[in-house]
């Protein structure tokens, strides 16, 4: 005797229709912050909308999936009280309430962004807790974004509407339990496949991160695909600089110390040169031997006998470094950032800032960068 099932509205079907809704309904909350602050992007080439979520898309997926998480677990649990009325109106909740935290998030973050120019990340938190009178302030924000809170609703009450118009279908018949248990073991260890993936953002090495909206777009649009529960929930337990104060008076501090220098250059006598920047990993001077001949019976016995002729033909300087691992060597040699935090700075919740480059300084100039890496 075969097994009959009657796929129509069964579990997996709610399950997966929820979540591409859920999807969909995410996406409108994320492109929001484009359609709300599009002139805050000054980038000289904005692409459409349907390309920023397209762009975004796998953000979302990662999001979707972590949000729903506990709902995708429950929901495809392989036994049969899963079918019982009140645990599926446990799991419901749990599906609603992840997607009602994302979008609001994602609006909150529409209106925030002027304020912070980047998506919302962990840090957000800590300045949630140290606002005494949040609550007072509720009322007066909400005034001054009902616009926000309208779409906000209006957003979920689509996902409620779209959602509960597919029902569950009670002519499921099996063969026995045990057949029932197989067959959505099964499917659950598919379901548990798909989220890993999804959240991972696929099948490459490392899972993504906010470095990674960088590779699609410009880094000054970076925040428009990007989500914020994703750039939340990835800078999570990532410590935060918290601000010193030295002197109060900054008139004061630049008598002591003035870290900007300004070198004026005329226009005419800039020339447009190549620039070429080497970066060699795990190397030191000790492996030059132009710059430590002691340790060489011949200046050909060295390890860098190409770098050491062209050190010979131009200028040289022995520096600090600013950092000592891989993953701190790119900021440090092309934005000057010293690695001086807890974290590396690609791995901060600092990462989706903007920041000076020899890029972007160069760019005005008639610029552009090619990287080239032996590893890839």
């Amino acid at each position: 005797m075969k097994i009959k099932l009657v796929w129509k509205n069964g579990t997996h079907i709610i399950v997966a229709y929820r979540l591409f809704i859920a999807l969909i309904i995410f996406s409108l909350s994320r492109l929001c912050l484009y359609w709300f602050q599009h002139d805050l992007f000054a980038a000289e080439y904005i692409p459409s909308s349907f390309t920023l979520w397209r762009l975004g898309l796998r953000f979302d997926i990662s999001a979707v999936l972590m949000l729903n998480l506990p709902y995708i677990f429950l929901a495809t649990l392989p036994f049969p009280f899963r079918n019982h009325k009140y645990y599926r109106n446990i799991t419901s909740f749990f599906f609603y309430f992840a997607n009602f935290i994302g979008i609001l998030l994602n609006i909150i973050d529409s209106a925030y962004f002027p304020f912070n120019l980047k998506r919302l990340t962990w840090d957000f938190t800590g300045f949630l807790k140290a606002t005494n009178n949040l609550g007072l302030l509720i009322p007066k924000l909400i005034a001054d974004f009902w616009i926000y809170l309208l779409v906000f609703f209006v957003l979920f009450l689509i996902l409620v509407l779209l959602t509960t118009r597919l029902r569950y279908d009670k002519k499921l018949i099996y063969q026995s339990k045990w057949n029932f248990f197989g067959w959505n073991l099964f499917l659950m260890i598919i379901w548990a496949g798909i989220a890993i993936v999804g959240i991972r953002g696929g099948l490459q090495r490392r899972p993504i991160t906010l470095v990674n909206a960088a590779e699609m777009i410009s880094p000054e649009l970076d925040a428009l695909i990007l989500n914020s529960p994703f750039t939340i929930i990835k800078t999570y337990g990532k410590p935060s600089l918290k601000e010193v104060v030295y002197y109060e008076d900054e008139v004061e501090a630049n008598k002591l110390f003035q870290p900007v220098k300004n070198y004026y250059t005329p226009k005419q006598a800039t020339k447009k040169l190549n620039i070429v920047i080497i970066i060699m990993e795990s190397f030191s001077l000790e492996h030059s031997a132009l710059m430590n001949p002691q340790l060489y019976k011949d200046s050909t016995e060295g390890f860098t006998p190409v770098l050491d002729s062209l050190m010979r033909h131009g200028l040289t300087f022995r520096a600090y470094a600013n950092g000592k691992r891989s993953i701190e060597a790119i900021p440090a040699i092309c934005s000057a950032l010293p690695s001086l935090m807890p974290v590396e700075f690609i791995n901060s919740p600092y990462v989706a800032q903007p920041i000076s480059s020899l890029s972007n300084s160069l760019k005005p100039l008639g610029y552009y960068s090619i990287f080239y890496h032996g590893g890839l």
